[in-house]
């Protein structure tokens, strides 16, 4: 009997250690990298969403039964305080990050080796550390521009954890043959899903890319070791994971119900009363959202989109189930969800980002087993160098991004020195008022608790009285009570504004915040004021008027001596005498608000001396508490006076309005809306030296561009002008000269809006007419008068027939679009005057432009004249006026008549219709 002889089999080359041991170390270097990358550029977000989950962590027994965001991560949070401390917390995410990376490159891993999943030998050339490397790598360098917002307290990362971690569970449990292994497996899956929801309740969709793999791994069952199929238990695997789901949810159940009486929906869509909160499911907010979020990151991470391309179109190829049934309906469904939210939040994609890192190092696994496969001897060699060049460039890209040491980032070291800082200019503080975000990172750092001023109006009055009320008894009780502010001007800040005519502010310290890195929370100086009940009876504010400009030493003057005084229904106000430059004002103040008076020229002096400035001075005084600050403004006669009716301005002036008007408050608008008829006492300074141009800013109060709403502007029976007042929510400017009365300081101006007789809306509330200021102008004094067409000056005196500004500095202009009408308001003449227009047809086509000159009128009488031009489109037209016309207190009228064209007839895209380009108009002696 013969019998072949036995070979003992070959045995497989032996790995070099540092084989196995390399692509750990690359992913080290990469780790490093990020850590050096987060410490270095981390920065403490005390405000906003950030701000929201401290304070839920801080009060969490209180605020598990009524606030409306998930428990979840407020619980970890507390825990993270516990162990890192007030500072150190704001990197409580650093681990959570390094933790989601692993998990992610743990998934990496669960992709098949080869096309069917099964165990073919053919595909194997990838050993599980590269493969995991190359997950790592891509996780790491998507998104790296955002690394240091995320270390801040947001709980999208921890939800991601649990999230990422239970589609890997999920995952390995339906792969097991073991039937009681995969059932506890899938229900700890389920709970880790329910736990992902209570911190981020959008984890639940999670459920749809599950039940898809889920149903084709029943439907394909499994492979036993001899080769036979094994099925999978469907109510065997459903019921599993619905229990541990299920399970895990109960507490956040048991926090809706507590907060909202219900358990339907989640706290935040049953208070604010939408199913998904924040989410516009239609087309056009898809189309914006959507397109902004597919433009960020093929602007800054298209190669993690072609490289999750490859991803797919490999999976597609090998019928990759885990690919194609978990990875990219996941992204897919994220990103589509996240595209109905009203904007674009970079974080909410990054879940979407996450499963496309999964692709893109799939793509990363199939290009390397293509290389070994088809190069069995230098394939595996190429493809590890390959891996390792995209580890350095991770972590080139890593280090890229690291802040500099110049970098001016509010980091914890910036965050203690200016805790103490506050500490020592507020001394005893019970409460700190601030604006928004600095009075949040002092409320969270500092020693009392802080928030903002309650500066607004209520049904019982204005802001004033808010502040009074709620601060009055504090300060009645003995607390102390501080205020600060930074914005660079110490009346700017509208809270500033309404303290000042409410209570006093009394300078406690400066900050320099510029020092402590803090541009999001306070920028320069930090102006810090103790806040106290008014006790001065007299203040004197002083300023100087300069040297006589063309109208002697004449000036205005606005002061604002705050909301005084409050007193019972039936009592009579008492009275304040105001002096200015020594002279008292003829009547008593009634009541605080803003007054408008004027300094007029000093007589008499030496004729031959030189002039100089001189010191003004006015004092309130009154037998009540007055504030010991009070705001000036003050200006020549050559420059407009604003009186600003909006909410916030720093000058009060709702005492001069009477009339049907709705109260303003700060969240639906901020200028005097006018129901149907009201009149405002419009003060006019020194009104026996010139004659006054108003410019009155107008729009419709609500937002319906079919509607034209009558509006009218009188002074008694005379109408001043009047206008169809478009319903666009557009600014309107309203020009009209003011009739001259050397006698009245102030003028009753009367507002008529035709109330509409039915809503555009039913339900909603008719069209009001809403103002925000008026601007006086002064007429000239003194030839010549200019008038700078294209430039800001020229608003009172282009009143129709004018395209928008163009140009700048010397060379601008306004093209005509036909008839235009200036309106003029020159001195008295003593010889005659002499009229020139200068305009230009540069760029007019042969036979648009006015060969024969414009045609001009002088208050609706043609006025002879003659144009001349050195260039021949430069043009220079000039006229006589008679000096007998011309008094002084009367507003006269150009209207300029050109040919007019289009340049669309000419080839050109513009539609306009367009005469001259007006440059200049000049009336001189």
């Amino acid at each position: 009997m013969h019998t072949s002889p036995t070979t003992s089999p070959t045995p497989p080359p032996r790995r070099s250690p540092w084989i196995d041991a390399l692509p750990w170390a690359a992913a080290a270097m990469v780790l490093a990298c990020f850590l050096w990358l987060a410490l270095g550029s981390y920065f403490v977000r005390a405000f906003s969403d950030c701000y929201n989950w401290l304070l839920y962590a801080r009060d969490f027994p209180r605020e598990f039964t009524r606030s409306r965001w998930p428990y979840g991560y407020p619980l970890f949070l507390r825990g993270a305080i516990a162990v890192a401390g007030p500072y150190w917390v704001f990197l409580a995410n650093l681990p959570v990050m390094v933790a989601l990376f692993a998990v992610v490159s743990w998934l990496g891993t669960m992709f098949p080796r080869d096309g069917g999943g099964g165990a073919s030998p053919a595909f194997r050339p990838i050993p599980f550390s590269w493969a995991f490397l190359s997950v790592w790598v891509v996780v790491l360098a998507a998104d790296v521009r955002s690394f240091p917002r995320y270390l801040n307290p947001y709980r999208d990362p921890l939800s991601y954890v649990l999230l990422m971690t239970s589609v890997g569970l999920f995952v390995r449990s339906l792969a097991s043959p073991r039937p009681r292994l995969r059932a506890w497996g899938v229900a700890a899956s389920g709970a880790l899903l329910g736990l992902a929801s209570s911190v981020r309740e959008p984890s639940l969709l999670m459920v749809v890319p599950l039940c898809i793999h889920g149903i084709l791994a029943w439907r394909a069952g499994l492979r036993s070791g001899d080769g036979s199929a094994v099925r999978i238990p469907f109510w065997g695997t459903v019921l599993p994971f619905a229990a541990g789901l299920a399970l895990a949810l109960v507490p956040f159940l048991v926090q809706t119900y507590l907060a909202t009486h219900q358990v339907f929906l989640p706290p935040q869509a049953s208070m604010e009363s939408n199913v998904v909160p924040g989410s516009h499911f239609d087309a056009q907010t898809f189309r914006r959202v959507g397109g902004d979020a597919w433009r960020h990151y093929l602007r800054y991470e298209p190669w993690l989109l072609l490289l999750a391309a490859a991803g797919v179109v490999a999976a597609v190829r090998r019928r990759d189930r885990f690919a194609l049934a978990v990875v990219f309906p996941a992204a897919a469904i994220y990103a589509v969800f996240y595209s109905f939210y009203w904007t674009f939040v970079l974080r909410y994609y990054y879940v979407s980002v996450l499963f496309l890192s999964l692709l893109a190092g799939y793509a990363i696994q199939s290009l390397l087993a293509h290389l070994a496969a088809r190069w069995p001897r230098r394939g595996p060699a190429a493809g590890r160098l390959l891996l390792l060049l995209a580890a350095c460039a991770a972590s080139a890209r890593l280090l890229a991004y690291r802040a500099g040491p110049d970098a001016r980032l509010h980091q914890v070291p910036q965050a203690r020195a200016m805790l103490s800082a506050f500490r020592a200019a507020c001394p005893g503080a019970d409460h700190i008022y601030a604006g928004r975000y600095l009075c949040e990172w002092l409320d969270w750092f500092g020693p009392c608790p802080s928030s903002p001023l309650p500066s607004y109006p209520t049904e019982e009055g204005n802001a004033c009285h808010t502040l009074r009320a709620l601060l009055g008894p504090r300060l009645d009780r003995g607390e102390t009570l501080y205020f600060a502010t930074w914005n660079g001007s110490r009346d700017g800040e509208p809270d500033a504004c309404f303290l000042r005519r409410a209570l006093d502010r009394v300078p406690a310290a400066t900050i320099d915040a510029d020092g402590l890195r803090a541009p999001d929370y306070a920028r320069g100086l930090v102006w810090i004021y103790r806040i106290a009940p008014w006790t001065s009876r007299r203040t004197d504010l002083a300023w100087t008027v300069p040297a006589p400009g063309p109208h002697g030493s004449a000036y205005w003057y606005m002061l604002d001596a705050g909301d005084w005084p409050e007193t019972a229904p039936g009592v009579p106000a008492a009275p304040a005498t105001v002096a200015v430059d020594g002279v008292p004002l003829p009547d008593p103040v009634p009541r605080g608000g803003a007054w408008v008076g004027g300094v007029e020229p000093a007589p008499g002096g030496d004729a031959d001396a030189a002039p100089a400035a001189r010191a003004v001075v006015a004092t309130v005084a009154a037998d009540h508490p007055l504030p010991r600050e009070m705001a000036l403004l003050t200006g020549s006669l050559d420059t407009p006076l604003d009186i600003d009716f909006r909410l916030y301005s720093a000058f009060d002036h709702d005492w001069r309005w009477s009339g049907e008007l709705m109260p303003r408050d700060e969240r639906w608008h901020h200028g005097v809306r006018i129901c149907s008829s009201a009149t405002f006492e419009l003060p006019v300074p020194c009104p026996s030296l010139a004659a006054v141009v108003l410019e009155w800013e107008v729009l419709s109060a609500r937002n319906f561009p079919t509607v034209r709403v009558p509006f009218a502007i009188y002074e008694g029976d005379t109408l001043l002008v009047s206008t169809l007042l478009p319903g666009d929510r557009n600014v309107v400017r309203l020009v009209t000269p003011l009739p001259w009365d050397p006698s009245r300081a102030s003028r009753t101006i009367r507002f008529e809006v035709e109330e509409q007789p039915d809503p555009v809306v039913p339900g909603d509330t008719p069209v009001r007419a809403e103002l925000y200021k008026v601007r006086i102008h002064r007429w000239p004094a003194a030839y010549p008068v200019e008038i700078p067409v294209g430039s800001p000056s020229d608003a009172i005196h282009a009143l129709s027939g004018f395209h928008n500004r163009e140009g700048r500095g010397d060379a601008a202009y306004r093209w005509t679009s036909g008839p235009a009408t200036i309106a003029v308001y020159p001195p008295a003449a003593a010889a005659p005057v002499t009229l020139s227009i200068a305009y230009s047809t540069e760029s007019i086509p042969p036979g648009a432009d006015p060969a024969d000159g414009i045609r001009v009128s002088w208050d609706g009488a043609p006025l002879p004249g003659a144009a001349t031009s050195p260039d021949g489109h430069d043009w220079l037209w000039t006229a006589t006026l008679p000096p007998d016309g011309l008094d002084g207190h009367t507003p006269h009228k150009i209207l300029l008549d050109a040919p007019t064209w289009r340049p669309a007839d000419h080839g050109s895209r513009d539609s306009r219709t367009l005469g001259v380009r007006l440059h200049r108009v000049t009336l001189s002696e």
